[in-house]
């Protein structure tokens, strides 16, 4: 089932900070957000916990940072 209202989480599920999710604080998917403009880092994409993917919007410096060193 498509969401029809972006999901109100307000923190990076990565770093905890705020994620800066434009739709998720307007509560409309017609907000602009910085993530439409920018490639999001595949890898920060599959550390985010599985019961958040598809909920939580990682932030600008998480999505776009290089990956962490192992």
């Amino acid at each position: 089932m498509l969401q029809k209202r972006p999901a109100p989480e307000h923190h990076c599920p990565l770093c905890s900070g705020p994620n800066g999710c434009a739709p998720a604080l307007s509560g409309s998917f017609a907000t602009p957000c910085w993530c439409q403009a920018q490639k999001i880092d595949a890898g920060a994409r599959e550390r985010v916990p599985a019961a958040q993917r598809g909920r939580a919007c990682i932030c600008q410096r998480c999505g776009t940072a290089a990956p962490p060193k192992k």
